[in-house]
Formats: structure tokens, C-alpha cells, sequence
């Protein structure tokens, strides 16, 4: 939200109509979303690495992946439950899109909760 505000992407969505392959690809990706009337809220907490917390009784792990899709891409980590969930980088009809120099580092962080969940 930092680099394109909802309005910007409101104002896309209007103009795509009139905007050949583009625009329809825009409403391809996009179409199923309002962006109108979004007031962005930044977070309040901020990190790097990981960093634990506590919900009820269990442990969550938040680890910073990114950038991929954004520089704050997320995996959410809970090991009592040996659950790691990674919706950051998951968009519609894509997966796994990641900027990073090194794309293995994901999958080798995503290696490291499989060998954890078959210990």
C-alpha cells in the first residue's frame, strides 16, 4: 500500500474498459475486487527474522519470507500444531511469486517446517 494507494488501483479499474489487452487483463487479475472508499491502516507492530507470540496458550512464529509479492511477506508458524501457513505469496492463479535474488531460500525455508512435521 506503501507504492500504489487504493485509489490508484480504483482509478486502473475504471479506466480498464477503455484500455484493449491491458485492461482486460487488469480485470482479469483485479476485477473481483473493490477498491474504492479503502482507507489504508499501517501496522502497528513491526519486525525482522521471527518473532514469537503467544495466542491463547500456543506459540506462533511469525517469519519474514520477503519481498516477494511485497517486502512484508509472512509465513505464520504455530508448532504445536506443526502448521506453517504462507498466504503472502499466494495470489490468484499464481504461486510462489518472489523477487528475492535467491527463490531457494523460500523453498528451503518451507523444507525446513516439512523435516519438522515428519519428526
Amino acid at each position: 500500500m506503501k507504492h500504489e494507494p487504493p485509489a490508484l488501483l480504483a482509478q486502473f479499474m475504471k479506466a480498464a474498459p477503455g484500455m484493449g489487452p491491458t485492461g482486460e487483463y487488469l480485470m482479469h487479475c483485479f476485477g473481483a475486487f473493490d477498491f474504492n472508499g479503502i482507507t489504508p491502516k499501517l501496522p502497528t507492530t513491526t519486525f525482522s527474522g521471527r518473532m514469537p507470540r503467544k495466542v491463547g496458550d500456543k506459540t506462533v512464529e511469525l517469519i519474514e519470507i520477503g519481498p516477494a509479492h511485497t517486502g512484508g511477506d509472512t509465513l505464520v508458524h504455530v508448532p504445536a500444531e506443526r502448521i506453517a501457513v504462507n498466504v503472502a505469496t499466494l495470489y490468484r492463479e499464481f504461486a510462489g511469486a518472489t523477487t528475492s535474488p535467491n527463490p531457494a531460500e523460500l523453498f528451503a525455508l518451507m523444507g525446513e517446517f516439512w523435516k519438522k512435521r515428519r519428526d
